[in-house]
């Protein structure tokens, strides 16, 4: 039998969106297809926060990550950093294998890390040489360790497949985090996968090694014993993509310093915060800025954010210099937490014109600093804060400009965003996401 535990978020927010019923009811058994407005039945979270016996729970992450601090930092890792802080206390004891310099190493944390050193692969053959390498160090690491599961912390495959190895070659339990689910071919044959490559003109090798690793990312979510979506709409993704063994819902967080108000002059008139990547729809925000400069000349927009793309974060600073708008656009790259705060609590509003996002970590951030936020049209942002944001459907930039301004144009919507948005980032905790992730571990042991 296939269980489904529906234990996501905060009771108060569940409650306003019509959940907390059927949460609350979801002990009956029985199997389901579907999540959040559509409910679910399944196993009902067990309430235990660690082991009967006082040893920590031993769990290996593989960590394997593109990000350096001091120069980006992504989603997936802050959230990692965020919840290793907080297993301790519930009995679990994380350590990591990932690349040198190590994220703990600059972060506080609270995992141990193993470091290893960065290849770059260059060609497919070099790219399944790197596969094997860190799938043996996976299951090498694992055992001296003496971990009891296996941690994925993203379903992106330089994690999953190495993870899935370990798992498989030592009998251990693996657990994968999903922020989205964008494959769509997850549910293509191998036959299928390697035609579409062929046909895109690919060597026979690249074909192979490429449709051999969409086909065993699909082995490892459906090895996993536990699946962790961030968000109801990626659960949703999950259940109509494959069918998981264990589905949980833990959410994202915001810790308290973020919360606290601060009083500092406004700077700018509106800030994006994110990576600098093509999904984060940097160049519609540019095109749309041009046009909110055409009614209000002095606007001036922060992009706070740093980029691994240099030829993508090159490009953008191009079309400032195209658009001649360079007077109205920062760009700041990577910031620590203390400066980014300082930047939000001088902007007017937030912007996140993302083509996809699984969650929405920088929102829940932007909307703690107390800021009116205009955010793409996303499943998930809807859902996690569909009352507190205004949303643009289309990734026009005349759309963004027009929704923009009317926000600008509109002092109590500003202060009535800013009031929903601090409310609901006060309901999303790391506290209570590490508990949830705790107790999915705990209770597979």
């Amino acid at each position: 039998m296939h269980n489904y535990a529906f234990r996501l978020f905060p009771e108060e927010w569940l409650s306003r969106r019509g959940f907390g019923e059927k949460a609350r009811s979801s002990d009956n058994g029985g199997s389901t297809s579907s999540l959040g407005t559509l409910g679910w039945r399944g196993m009902g979270l067990v309430e235990k926060t660690a082991h009967s016996d006082s040893r920590p729970t031993r769990v290996m992450s593989i960590f394997f990550h593109d990000y350096a601090y001091g120069k980006a930092l992504g989603g997936v890792e802050r959230r990692f950093i965020e919840i290793s802080k907080r297993m301790p206390g519930l009995g679990v004891e994380f350590f990591a294998l990932e690349y040198k310099p190590t994220l703990g190493r600059y972060l506080q944390s609270r995992y141990k890390s193993i470091a290893i050193d960065r290849k770059k692969p260059q060609s497919s053959f070099q790219l399944t040489k790197e596969l094997i390498r860190l799938s043996v160090l996976s299951a090498v690491w694992t055992k001296r360790t003496r971990c009891q599961v296996v941690y994925s912390p993203s379903s992106v495959y330089y994690q999953v497949i190495p993870a899935l190895f370990a798992s498989i070659c030592l009998a251990k339990p693996l657990v994968i985090v999903f922020h989205s689910l964008p494959y769509k071919n997850l549910r293509s044959s191998f036959s299928s996968l390697l035609r579409a490559s062929l046909a895109k003109g690919e060597s026979l090798r690249a074909a192979l090694v490429k449709s051999s690793i969409e086909k065993l990312r699909r082995v490892a979510y459906t090895h996993a014993i536990v699946c962790i979506a961030v968000s109801n709409s990626t659960g949703n993704q999950i259940v109509h993509t494959f069918r998981p063994r264990n589905l949980v819902v833990s959410g994202n967080g915001v810790s308290e310093e973020w919360l606290n108000s601060a009083q500092l002059p406004q700077k700018f008139d509106a800030c994006f915060l994110g990576r600098v990547s093509p999904r984060k729809g940097i160049e519609v925000l540019l095109h749309a800025w041009n046009l909110v400069v055409s009614r209000y000349p002095k606007a001036k927009l922060v992009i706070v954010g740093g980029g691994e793309d240099h030829k993508y974060v090159q490009r953008c600073k191009e079309l400032i210099q195209k658009l001649s708008i360079q007077d109205n656009v920062v760009m700041t790259g990577f910031l620590d937490d203390s400066s980014v705060r300082n930047t939000l609590h001088s902007s007017r509003i937030f912007v996140l014109p993302s083509a996809r996002e699984g969650f929405g970590l920088a929102i829940v951030e932007a909307m703690a600093c107390g800021l009116p936020c205009v955010l793409a049209s996303l499943p998930a942002l809807k859902e996690n804060f569909g009352d507190s944001a205004v949303f643009v459907d289309r990734q026009e930039p005349q759309d963004w400009a027009n929704a923009i301004c009317n926000v600008f144009e509109d002092e109590r919507a500003q202060e009535r965003l800013s009031i929903a948005g601090k409310r609901i980032a006060s309901l999303f905790r790391w506290e209570n996401v590490a508990q949830k992730e705790a107790i999915a571990i705990l209770q597979h042991v």
